[in-house]
Formats: C-alpha cells, structure tokens, sequence
C-alpha cells in the first residue's frame, strides 16, 4: 500500500490554490508600480514581512529603483532591522536618490550613514 502524499491528504491546503497565489504575486510585482502597490496593501494588513519580500524581490530585478529601495528601507526599519534599513538608506545617498524619498527613509530609520565611510568597511549605527 502506497502512502497518501500530505498535501493530497484531507484537510491540507490546495497546492494548486498555493501556487496560483504565489504566481499572481509575482504577476502583480512586476513593474515598479506594481511592487510598490503590493508591498502597501500588505503593509497596511500588517504583513512587514511579505511587503519587505515583495520590495527585495523586485530590486533583484532593478537595483536602481530609488522608490522601491526607499520603501523597503522603511519596511525594514518597521521590522527593527535598523541597521539593514540605514544601509538601503546610504545606498540611495549614494544613488543621489530624490530627497524626498530619503526624507521618508530618515523619518523612520533615524539619521543614515555616510555612504563613503560604509565603503570603507566601518560599521553601521543601530
């Protein structure tokens, strides 16, 4: 007798129901918009977390999108990484990223370093 996979099991989630959630999460993180806006709506359920993902997963893709490196600068200062947040922070110095979005980083992350002194290897302020 065979054994019963788990996920085939009574009562255990639909893998396919799981995997069209995780590719319509992809779908809407495709463009920037998209990243930013998924990232919002699960910030606002209180999901840090699955927005920080979202924000990470699309700067793999552009490293250069200031206004997504500015959001999940701030998501990860909301999850008390506060020394990843300032890091993403001092890239968009770096970056000569709009002041704005700085601001915004700054407003919740605290003062950023200088981005030539992280070159350099020293440590990071918590």
């Amino acid at each position: 007798m065979l054994a019963t996979p788990v996920f085939a099991q009574s009562g255990a989630p639909d893998e396919g129901a799981r995997i069209a959630a995780i590719e319509a999460e992809i779908d809407a993180t495709v463009t920037e918009a998209g990243a930013l806006a998924h990232s919002r709506k699960l910030a606002a359920a209180n999901d840090l977390s699955g927005a920080a993902s979202a924000l990470e997963a699309y700067l793999i893709g552009d490293e250069k999108s200031a206004a997504v490196r500015a959001d999940y600068a701030v998501m990860l200062c909301r999850l008390d990484d506060m020394a990843a947040g300032k890091f993403e922070g001092a890239k968009l110095v770096s970056m000569k990223a709009a002041p704005d979005l700085i601001a915004a980083v700054t407003a919740v992350c605290g003062a950023l370093p200088d981005p030539a002194k992280l070159a350099l290897g020293e440590e990071l302020p918590q």
